[in-house]
């Protein structure tokens, strides 16, 4: 009797290690652990906040958003986008900015050095913010320094390489005293780069002449001031406010028979000769990281801003041999040939 007691309680035990090996086997196989089984987290809620649609702001929209993707996260899974665009506007972006706040989502991402303002003045204090696509986080108003910064923002630097410009200029156009370019006051990052570009300029005894530019209204009245004084070159830095009406500026340069250089290579389209620019679309990636590294717990705070050591150098070969440009072996072997198709649209070689 006491043998068959015995055999029955193995028996059990047999069966509930079976059942036990079993359920796990079950729960391995879906993907999940008995302890997190039925309670999959919402995706994350991302804001993405544009000021408007340009070249550079689409590139660093796609960056943005393939980073995320290349880091294993799925759209709709691990997070869900709302986008915005205050469609130059300023009073629409801190519109934008106060819905944001309002709504305390888990993370935004800004493109440029409005968007980023908007967003500090109203919740900077309250929502983690990962930036591209701005001059100076710093002078932006997002901290001390790249390390001692707002401890809920960081982010990806665009500052254009104006040393490299201004060697490029003095030796294309080694008889050059004077460049030009406009400017707009009101953006910490425009007057910024003016500062930037004189500064460099200098180094090889050019004078910069720059032309101040209060809305994107004025851009054609300043680009035709521009092209009338007594200069060699256009060099334009990118600002919000004359991206839209860049066209016009290229239509005045090449009326005046002048070169233009630029920092964006989608402005070669608009008659431009070189441009030595950033990569916005990398500076998008290299953001993400920075995105990807608060989604999974690390503090703002504690990731420095960085400025993106993309470079692109495009050359349009037709528009050298026009305007007389001097170009060095090294030049050509550095520059992606830059060819309009017959529809208009760049061709890089």
């Amino acid at each position: 009797m006491k043998n068959l007691a015995l055999a029955l309680v193995l028996i059990l035990a047999a069966a509930a290690v079976l059942l036990l090996s079993d359920l796990k086997n079950r729960h391995a196989s879906s993907g999940r652990s008995p302890q997190s089984a039925g309670t999959t987290a919402p995706p994350r809620d991302i804001r993405l906040v544009m000021f408007n649609q340009t070249a550079f702001v689409e590139d660093s929209r796609r960056g943005m958003l393939d980073g995320l993707a290349r880091a294993g996260l799925a759209p709709e899974v691990d997070f869900h986008v709302t986008e915005y665009n205050a469609n130059g506007d300023t009073a629409t972006l801190a519109g934008i900015a106060g819905t944001v706040a309002a709504d305390r989502p888990d993370l935004v991402l800004a493109i440029s050095t409005p968007v980023l303002q908007a967003l500090l003045r109203i919740g900077g204090r309250e929502i983690p913010i990962v930036f591209t696509g701005v001059a100076d986080g710093v002078r932006a108003g997002a901290g001390k320094s790249e390390t001692d910064h707002n401890p809920l923002v960081t982010g990806i630097t665009t500052q254009s390489p104006f040393a490299g410009m201004a060697r490029l200029l003095h030796e294309t156009l080694p008889g050059v005293r004077k460049v030009g370019t406009l400017f707009t006051p009101t953006e910490v990052n425009s007057e910024l780069y003016r500062a930037a570009l004189e500064k460099e300029l200098g180094r090889y005894g050019i004078e910069l002449v720059a032309i101040p530019v209060a809305s994107s209204a004025e851009t054609a009245t300043a680009a035709d001031e521009l092209c009338s004084r007594d200069i060699g070159a256009v060099c334009q830095i990118v600002d919000n406010t004359t991206r839209p009406g860049f066209q016009l500026i290229g239509r005045k340069a090449a009326e005046k028979e002048l070169p233009l250089f630029v920092f964006e290579t989608s402005q070669m389209k608009g008659g431009a000769v070189l441009a030595l620019a950033r990569d916005y679309y990398q500076a998008g990636l290299e953001a993400a990281d920075k995105a990807v590294r608060v989604l999974r717990g690390e503090s703002p705070g504690a990731i420095p801003f960085g400025n993106t050591q993309s470079e692109a150098l495009l050359l349009n070969p037709d528009a050298a041999r026009r305007h007389r440009l001097r170009l060095s072996s090294e030049l050509l072997k550095q520059a992606r040939t830059y060819v309009p198709d017959h529809n208009g649209k760049p061709v890089q070689q």
